[in-house]
C-alpha cells in the first residue's frame, strides 16, 4: 500500500512508526503509529494529515526562487572556467596522441629500412601503444565530464525551489528517496508536529539562504 512516510516517520520514543490500515464500520481508514509495545500507549494518526503537515513541511525548506537563481549563475560560471581548461587541457592531449601516432610511423620507416631490428621495433611499438591507450582514455574521460549543465541547473533550480509538489508528484519510489536525502536519520513525528535532529546535507543549507518551518530539534 502507498504509505511514502513508512521508514521515515520516527516517534519520540525513538522507534520507527508503522502504517496500516484500519476497517471501520464503512470503510477502511490509513494511519501511521508506533511500533514499539509498553513503552507508551499506542496512538495513531490519520495518513492524510500526518501527509499534509509533511507537505507543509517541505514548503518551509524549499529555496527562494531569487537564491536559487544566483546559485545557479556561479554554478555555471565555475563550470565554464572548469571547461575551458579541460579544453585547454584535451588539446595539448590530442596533441600528444598526434606526435605518438608521427613516432610510431617513423620507427616503422627505419625498421623497414634495418635501422631497427624487429625485437627492437616491436618493444618501442608495444610502449607507444601503451601510451596511446592512456591518452586516449583520458579524452574519452573529459568527454564523459562535458555536461548539459544548463540543464541539470534547471533541475537542480526547480527541484530545491518546488520540493512539496516535486514530492507530491513523485511516485512512491520517489518519494521515499526524497525522504532519505532529506531526512537521513528520519523525522520524529510527536503529538501531531515534526521534528528534525538531522536535515540532508543540500536541504540543511535552507537555513542559512531561506526561512524554513523545521528548525533542529524544535517542532515547526
Amino acid at each position: 500500500d502507498d504509505f511514502p512516510l513508512r521508514g521515515t516517520l520516527v516517534c519520540a520514543c525513538g522507534m520507527y512508526m508503522t502504517a496500516a490500515w484500519s476497517k471501520g464500520t464503512h470503510k477502511k481508514y490509513a494511519y501511521y503509529s508506533c511500533s514499539s509495545r509498553g513503552i507508551h500507549k499506542v496512538i495513531s494518526y490519520s495518513k492524510k494529515t500526518v501527509e499534509e503537515g509533511f507537505v507543509r513541511l517541505l514548503e518551509g525548506l524549499e529555496f527562494d526562487e531569487g537564491y536559487m537563481q544566483w546559485f545557479s549563475e556561479i554554478v555555471l560560471e565555475k563550470y565554464k572556467a572548469q571547461q575551458d581548461q579541460l579544453t585547454h587541457s584535451e588539446d595539448q592531449v590530442h596533441r600528444d596522441i598526434a606526435d605518438l601516432e608521427e613516432t610510431k610511423k617513423t620507427i616503422m620507416l627505419k625498421n623497414a629500412k634495418g635501422v631497427y631490428s624487429d625485437e627492437d621495433y616491436r618493444k618501442m611499438n608495444d610502449e607507444l601503444d601503451s601510451e596511446l591507450a592512456i591518452k586516449r582514455g583520458i579524452v574519452s574521460e573529459k568527454k564523459i565530464d562535458q555536461l548539459d549543465i544548463q540543464a541539470v541547473l534547471n533541475f537542480v533550480k526547480f527541484y530545491f525551489s518546488h520540493l512539496s509538489r516535486v514530492w507530491n508528484d513523485a511516485p512512491l519510489e520517489g518519494k521515499q528517496a526524497m525522504n532519505r536525502s532529506m531526512f537521513p536519520k528520519g523525522i520524529i513525528f510527536e503529538k501531531g508536529e515534526f521534528q528534525t535532529t538531522e536535515l540532508g546535507r543540500a536541504y540543511a543549507l535552507t537555513k542559512e539562504f531561506s526561512t524554513p518551518l523545521v528548525n533542529s530539534g524544535e517542532p515547526h
